[in-house]
Formats: C-alpha cells, structure tokens, sequence
C-alpha cells in the first residue's frame, strides 16, 4: 500500500486552477450576455445567450467585430491564462523512495515542485496565491463591467 502525503502546495495550485477556470466561463457568459443585447437590441431571457457562449473562438471573433475589438482581446488574454493553469500538471522531486508492492513508496518527502504543460514538456511558474487573486480581481472586475454595458444596450430597445 503507498503511504499518501499531505501536499499542501499541490492542493494549493489545483485549487487556483480550479477557482480562474470557474471565473473565466463567468467571464464568456457575460460576454454572450452582452454580444446576445448587442444583436437583438434586448437583454435575453432564460439564458437564451448561452447559445452564443458555446464556442469561445466565434464568441471572440463576434465581440471583436460587433462589440469591441477590447474586449475580445481581453477575453482572450483571460483565455490563455486560464489555458496555461489547466494545462499545468504538478510535479515534484523525490528525496527517497523505496520500492513496494505498489511501485515505489515516498520515504523521505519531496524538494521542490515545478508544474509542467503535459502537451509540451515545458516547465511553467508555479504562480503564487497574489498572482492569482490579482488575476481574479481583474477578471471578475471586467465581468462587472460587459454586465453593466449589456443592461445599458438592451434597455435601449
């Protein structure tokens, strides 16, 4: 049986995945929300936006060239940051290890740990707690903000 060890900074880092990627689809659902009041003059009812949420390319491409170029680079630039974090895997070096029925136990704990992208190989930083609640703070603010110009396009019916 392999022995598990608590791993503070691995949990850490799957959590901060986790809240970005929660946060950036909250980001391509305000902007269907306000490309939706943009082309039918109307804010939608029932999550009939939601339609246009379903394919984040043409959701940027049609706020590019219907809305504002801004905001799809925006959107974008969220996209490629929550890109990276989902993309990373955890890894971390063993000090010790032993052999057992299993495959090879952890003895002695871990030195470091380093995330990966699993499609290249390539090391990626390892962001800390700040870089990622400045990110959430800029994300959830620009949400605020397309919700805010949505309510003031689909009120002008």
């Amino acid at each position: 049986m392999n022995d598990v060890l608590p791993d503070v900074e691995k949990d850490r880092h799957y959590l901060n995945v986790g809240r970005v990627a929660v946060v950036f689809a909250a980001c391509e659902d305000h902007a269907a929300y306000l490309l939706f009041a943009t082309r039918k003059n109307r804010l939608p009812e029932d999550d009939e936006h939601l339609e246009l949420a379903k394919f984040s390319d043409e959701l940027r491409k049609a706020l590019k060239n219907e809305v504002a170029p801004v905001l799809a680079e925006d959107l974008a630039r969220f996209s490629q940051y929550r890109n990276r974090l989902a993309h990373s895997v955890m890894r971390y070096d063993y000090v010790e290890t032993e052999p057992d029925e299993n495959g090879f136990r952890l003895i002695a704990g871990f030195e470091s740990h380093r995330t990966v992208n699993p499609r290249s190989g390539m090391p990626m930083p390892i962001p800390d707690d700040d870089e990622v609640e400045t990110r959430l703070a800029e994300m959830n603010h620009w949400c605020r903000a397309v919700w805010v110009r949505a309510k003031e396009v689909g009120r002008h019916e």
